[in-house]
């Protein structure tokens, strides 16, 4: 599902579009409008379709890059209102595959969430899996043919959206001819590729495909690129702009390492786990929300005098993590959390 979206000239840059979509507000299809220039297609075995626990249609699109981790857009999860899953291989939302639930979300510690710059997070799914992967490409050479899959919207003007998955064929357009298209576009960097077709606008990614892969090859595809953002859906002129993967393979290779030797620093660990919203409702029926996110954490005594106001738990690894939120007066909270058997403690405050 691609990332841009016609609300006059300006991008719909994927967070709003989120919101449509993860809300189970598809519509279904009522014309032959196959994805922007695409076509239906069988859905390569890598391909992740991302939706909330309890919706029935994907949000997002990502690729499975190792047994157990899935990459997709940092706007696609940022923030996640709810339990992440995803349908692997999935050809058609009338014939899903048995749903396989996020444990951990890291996003790229640089991603920019109005330019949609450095654009990619990585997706630690509970169980490992056999289905095959794809592998990153190792060239980020101008590439004249390149290929989108998604669930997104495939209509120019409104929102229609396909009940199999649609392939379509893009070509890559310089970076440097790409910024003097001005606007959103001059904000453009080297870790950003822009594709579809300048002349016509025949071929485009739209709302719903972000994170979607951007590949290359034929018969072997290598994962080129991650579907971003846009300023309208098969507009000429005006191409798609997907995140760039060659220059991030160390940071992929190294995030992944870290969370599997568990060496990851605890505070990136712990939002990385607890990646949703963590609501709790005090007395007076009120609700509060936390977030497990910029802490600054520090060892603490293994016991408290107080009860927990609420706790949350998760399972890494065979192990269990967790997160404990106290009372220390009027408005003031203090996170506790227990991780391989050590007990720290943050100061934190309500989100909302």
């Amino acid at each position: 599902m691609l990332v841009s979206s016609s609300f006059g000239s300006r991008p719909i840059l994927l967070a709003m579009l989120f919101l449509l979509v993860s809300c189970g507000q598809r519509r279904a299809s009522t014309s032959e409008t196959l994805i922007i220039g695409g076509q239906p297609t069988q859905a390569p075995a890598y391909f992740a379709a991302l939706h909330q626990i309890g919706d029935q249609e994907p949000f997002c699109g990502g690729s499975l890059i190792a047994p157990h981790v899935v990459i997709t857009a940092a706007h696609c999860v940022s923030p996640f209102r709810g339990d992440l899953a995803v349908w692997m291989g999935m050809t058609s939302v009338d014939s899903k595959p048995t749903p396989i639930q996020a444990q951990a979300i890291i996003r790229h510690p640089r991603y920019h969430n109005r330019k949609f710059q450095h654009d990619l997070a990585l997706v630690f799914l509970e169980s490992s899996l056999t289905t095959k992967t794809i592998t990153l490409a190792g060239s980020d050479a101008t590439q004249d043919r390149l290929r989108i899959y998604g669930y997104g919207n495939t209509s120019r003007d409104g929102f229609v959206y396909p009940t199999n998955i649609q392939t379509a064929e893009v070509q890559e357009i310089g970076t440097g001819q790409c910024k003097t298209l001005g606007g959103s576009y001059g904000t453009i960097i080297e870790e950003q590729i822009c594709a579809g077709d300048m002349q016509k606008g025949a071929t485009d990614s739209c709302d719903g495909d972000s994170g979607g892969p951007l590949v290359v090859g034929a018969q072997t595809q290598e994962l080129y690129g991650l579907v971003s953002w846009g300023t309208g859906c098969g507009q000429a002129g005006r191409p798609g702009v997907y995140t760039r993967l060659a220059p991030y393979h160390d940071w992929i290779q190294e995030t992944v390492d870290h969370m599997m030797q568990g060496d990851t620093p605890l505070d990136e660990f712990l939002a990385a786990l607890f990646y949703g919203p963590l609501r709790y409702q005090d007395a007076s029926g009120a609700e509060r929300q936390f977030t497990a996110s910029y802490q600054l954490w520090r060892k603490a005594a293994s016991s408290v005098a107080t009860a927990a106001l609420a706790t949350w738990e998760k399972t890494w690894q065979n192990g269990t993590v967790r997160l404990e939120l106290h009372s220390r007066g009027p408005q003031r909270y203090e996170w506790r959390a227990f991780v391989r058997g050590e007990w720290y403690t943050a100061a934190t405050h309500f989100s909302q």
